[in-house]
């Protein structure tokens, strides 16, 4: 049975340009291949970027939302 040495990156890119994120990505795979990993992942849409939108970071937390009386069944 063959095992694989697997690497995982947690790097956040910062900016929507692919062209710089895919050498940071070989750059992470070369790294790794040094280490004798088999296979690299990466985080979702590490080439592209993306943030979540605003409206996200001003949502009222849960418990707040579920205390408000016209939200209550």
């Amino acid at each position: 049975m063959k095992i694989f040495k697997i690497a995982m990156v947690q790097h956040r890119t910062s900016l929507p340009d692919i062209e710089a994120n895919t050498a940071l990505a070989i750059n992470f795979m070369r790294e790794a291949k040094a280490g004798g990993a088999d296979i690299v992942l990466f985080p979702e849409r590490f080439l592209t970027y993306y943030e979540f939108p605003d409206i996200c970071s001003t949502l009222k937390p849960v418990e707040e939302i579920e205390n408000e009386r016209e939200n209550r069944v």
